[in-house]
């Protein structure tokens, strides 16, 4: 049925989707772009196809998906013949500008199945190749290339507050990347974690070490945060670190491509990572 395994898309579509709430319409272009050599003849077997990957529950959603690609001029229709014109990337990327050269890798198996997911976890994810880009830079500025490789030489510049301990966003970043409420970013995270296309690793900072449990210093502390008491031994010693939930620090699982030669060869000049 697909002539392809997977795809490579560029960021800045699918953020274009993610603001036009176009998710379900990105799916089916790329299962259309994914299905034929530029051009297809939609039959209904196809159709039903399609709809069950991306979980279009009626023809009438599925028209307004479509409809939705044609008036972008995503793809092209001849009503007479029945066929669907696929458009590429390349030629959205020159229609609306699109300068930045990262693609998410797009799996048809595995993604369509799951394209709002697959959509905020390639935004979230540019994000954190973003900003750990830009950490290594700065390593690199004051350490030199092999301080990458050293965790006591990462540790050491970020004790000195010269670096971040590690690369993670707050609830209320990833709301303001999205769009949407804190509440909303958590439960988007979460499901990004369940569906593999983020790793998290919890985090805390230490507030105070005690020699005896007191859970009555939550009372003191700044309200809506997680605090928590936790058992240690240190140079044989008992200690229990009263502790502040910090934000996750999030590792991406996705796959993204470099496409600096398509966005020269088409004239636009090559833009970095594409986050916004």
């Amino acid at each position: 049925m697909f002539k392809r395994e997977y795809l490579h898309v560029p960021i800045e579509l699918i953020q274009f989707a993610h603001k036009n709430k176009m998710h379900r319409a990105l799916g089916l272009y790329l299962l259309l772009k994914a299905s034929c050599d530029g051009h297809i003849l939609l039959t209904t077997e196809h159709k039903s196809r399609l709809m069950l990957l991306l979980g279009i529950r009626d023809n009438r959603s599925f028209r307004k998906h479509l409809q939705k690609l044609i008036t972008e001029n995503w793809i092209g229709h001849n009503a007479t013949m029945g066929v669907y014109y696929i458009r590429g990337c390349k030629s959205l990327r020159k229609r609306y500008g699109f300068r930045h050269n990262t693609a998410a890798v797009f799996y048809i198996a595995n993604d369509a199945r799951n394209i709002t997911a697959f959509v905020h976890g390639a935004i979230i994810n540019n994000e954190i190749r973003r900003r750990t880009k830009a950490r290594n830079a700065r390593v690199k500025k004051l350490a030199g290339s092999s301080a990458l490789l050293k965790e006591s030489a990462l540790h050491e510049l970020a004790g000195k507050g010269l670096i971040s301990e590690y690369i993670g966003l707050s609830l209320s970043v990833i709301g303001k990347i999205l769009g949407v409420s804190q509440s909303q970013a958590d439960r988007i995270k979460v499901n990004l974690k369940s569906l593999g296309y983020v790793k998290l690793k919890v985090k805390h900072k230490v507030i105070c070490e005690l020699d005896e449990p007191d859970f009555t210093l939550i009372k003191f502390m700044p309200p809506n945060r997680r605090y928590s008491v936790v058992k240690k031994i240190k140079k044989k010693k008992v200690v229990y670190e009263f502790r502040e939930r910090s934000f996750d620090e999030i590792v991406s699982r996705m796959e993204f491509k470099n496409q600096r030669a398509v966005v020269r060869k088409l004239g636009l000049g090559a833009a970095g990572g594409g986050s916004k």
